[in-house]
């Protein structure tokens, strides 16, 4: 419309908010909550099956509630590869925002219902060393946040140790690499999370520059391995003998992450080393990763406990977010 002194854009002005307005609220039906959590699992899982049944939906609402999302958007979102659904990078990003925003969902949940309880007392866990870096930090922090009077007590050993103390009630929990299944009566467990374990040695070392080294190569040097009489021994000289292998007799038997991580740069030795922390330090070239297959040796922790005390079952709960920070840190 016009008038004197000039032209006034009111009306198109309005026309913009009402179209801008509309397409936020398009937006936002498009992506309710119940939707970004489908995206969240798609992402996860790379299955729309597996969305169904963790869902409990049939395969057709899954493709349904896909395709409505895109009809709102005006965009593909995903695309078919064979009997697979793959992200369009539209819905790729829209995937990483669904996780982020489900997970934050998930833990402002756990914060409220863990203040909410108003936990405390003590508990004591007994871990394996090359499982502290990875999940012990990110653990600890989110249980003194969520229960600020509870104590907590950390006690290193090995599986072997561990387990008749968590069976005694000298120990609430331990969280341990497994080999093979373990049980014992009245002791609960779950997995964790899986991380795998790598070789490494020096950069100076001669295995470092070897174009292939192999195992009967790799067991003419000195090692640094787990303890005698340790899950994790037992399952190291189980997997060298199925190669008809050993040990070397030149070792040093220890599970510090401190003492490897400074004996393997200087030494000979060559040792097994979460992924964690192997990867970020051969990055900065004070490690070698050797390419030799360990077959998930000891790639899966597991946490083991008895009973239901509030204050363990969050610490539980703690160790389990941590675990899933840990894969998508990878």
């Amino acid at each position: 419309s016009e008038r004197a002194g000039g032209t006034t854009h009111t009306h198109a002005v309005s026309a913009d908010s009402d179209r801008t307005g509309a397409g936020e609220s398009a937006f936002a039906a498009a992506l309710s909550l119940r939707r970004l959590r489908m995206l969240a699992l798609l992402a996860e899982m790379g299955s729309v099956s597996e969305v169904a049944r963790v869902m409990h939906v049939s395969q057709p609402a899954v493709s349904k509630q896909l395709a409505q999302i895109e009809a709102a958007l005006g965009a593909d979102i995903v695309h078919r590869r064979g009997n697979r659904l793959e992200f369009t990078p539209i819905g790729r990003r829209l995937a990483d925002h669904a996780l982020e925003i489900t997970h934050q969902l998930e833990r402002a949940r756990f914060d409220v219902e863990a203040l909410r309880q108003g936990l405390g007392g003590r508990i004591t866990v007994g871990v394996v060393g090359s499982l502290v870096p990875s999940l012990l930090p990110e653990a600890l922090r989110l249980f003194g946040r969520n229960a600020p009077d509870a104590a907590v007590s950390v006690v290193e050993g090995h599986l072997a140790q561990m387990l008749p103390l968590l069976e005694r009630g000298a120990l609430d929990l331990v969280v341990s690499r497994v080999w093979q299944p373990v049980t014992a009566p009245d002791i609960e467990q779950t997995m964790l999370m899986r991380e795998p374990l790598l070789l490494v040695c020096g950069t100076g070392h001669p295995l470092a520059a070897a174009e292939s080294p192999d195992w009967p190569e790799l067991v003419r040097w000195p090692w640094i391995c787990p303890l005698p009489g340790s899950h994790a021994r037992s399952a190291i000289e189980a997997f060298l003998a199925a190669r008809g292998l050993q040990l070397p007799a030149g070792k040093v038997e220890s599970t510090s992450m401190a003492l490897m991580s400074e004996l393997v740069p200087l030494a000979t030795h060559v040792a097994l080393m979460p992924a964690s922390i192997a990867r970020p330090r051969a990055a900065r070239g004070e490690f070698a990763i050797l390419p030799l297959q360990l077959d998930d040796l000891l790639s899966e922790a597991r946490c083991f406990w008895r009973g239901d005390d509030p204050t363990l079952t969050l610490f539980r709960a703690c160790l389990l977010r941590a675990a899933e920070q840990t894969r998508f840190g990878e």
